[in-house]
């Protein structure tokens, strides 16, 4: 049997030299990680310190309500202040942001009177009726001629808009109306 000798021992030098690749990624996705962590805090934070929007939260609540009434008559009310909170929001943004969001606005103004107060007002008693509708009417009356001024001095992009919520008002009015006279 022949004996050899030993292979010699790297130095401590040589066995980093190698390493050195290894090492050099291991130190880059530590600090990416470390700063991909710090980020995601810094945006949650972010979305945590936005205010509550008061729009969201009326139109939030009206949701509920809505979802809770348990008569026909409440029913009506929930989608009366809905067109009113609406109406509200659609003539203030209109003298600010004009274009999408007015369009988006009255394109919802329309189908809450439509499609739920006006249908909603189809579903009550000749009695009931008689007890609800006239202040319907009324709020649909004040928000056509608040829409119909606003219109007057809105900026270009509103106006539109501003007119479609006064048509859709004035057609849901005379439609609570023909309903209130039988």
């Amino acid at each position: 049997m022949t004996v050899q000798p030993a292979t010699a021992r790297l130095t401590v030098g040589e066995r980093l030299a190698r390493l050195w690749p290894a090492g050099l990624v291991a130190a880059a996705l530590l600090v990416g990680v470390v700063v991909w962590s710090s980020l995601q805090k810094s945006l949650r934070d972010t979305v945590a310190a936005l205010p509550p929007d008061p729009f969201l939260e009326k139109v939030v609540a009206a949701k509920v309500t809505l979802d809770t009434a348990r008569t026909r008559t409440d029913r009506l009310a929930v989608w009366d202040s809905l067109g009113s909170v609406l109406h509200e929001e659609a003539t203030t943004l209109s003298k600010l942001t004009p274009g999408a969001e007015m369009d988006s606005l009255a394109q919802r103004y329309e189908q809450v009177v439509t499609a739920g107060l006006v249908k909603q007002a189809g579903e009550l008693t000749p009695d009931e009726r008689r007890a609800v509708l006239k202040d319907c009417i009324e709020h649909l009356r004040v928000a056509e001629d608040q829409a119909n001024e606003a219109a007057t001095t809105a900026p270009p992009g509103s106006v539109e808009q501003l007119k479609a919520m006064a048509k859709a008002a004035r057609k849901g009015r005379n439609e609570l109306a023909q309903m209130l006279q039988g």
